[in-house]
């Protein structure tokens, strides 16, 4: 992007919904410890089988799910039990990560996590002036569009 190179220094990528770690990719590898628990049953179902509710996203549940995306990029076939050597080594990495920034699931506070930021007496910082001219949007006025 900036004309160096195009590799990036991070050799753990990580992936968070919200603030839970829910997996890590170290190269192909990529492991899965958490992901959402997902519902479809609701008292419609019950009642009437031809109606199919959304899908509701529950707590998260503990998963153990390795893939290989160099051969297997829809991850499709969980490797988990025959690469404990890759799953333990990005295991440390997903704790340091944990550590570092925290993760809901396990209930980690992570050593940089600061608390909300509040301020004393605290005021808008700017101002409403009617007669400003960029507080009209452009689809509003008659003569555009």
């Amino acid at each position: 992007m900036l004309g160096k190179t195009d590799e990036s220094h991070r050799k753990t990528f990580f992936y968070y919904l919200t603030n839970t770690l829910e997996a890590a990719r170290v190269g192909d590898w990529k492991l899965h410890v958490a992901k959402p628990r997902v519902s479809r049953e609701s008292e419609e179902t019950e009642k009437d089988v031809s109606v199919v509710p959304a899908p509701v996203i529950d707590d998260d549940v503990e998963v153990k799910e390795l893939y290989n995306l160099r051969a297997d990029s829809s991850e499709q076939h969980n490797v988990y039990d025959q690469h404990p050597e890759v799953v333990a080594m990005i295991m440390r990495e997903i704790e340091q990560c944990r550590a570092d920034i925290g993760d809901a699931f396990t209930d980690t506070k992570g050593a940089h996590i600061r608390d909300i930021g509040k301020v004393e007496d605290a005021h808008p910082l700017t101002t409403y002036d009617e007669n400003h001219p960029y507080i009209i949007a452009m689809y509003d006025k008659n003569e555009v569009g």
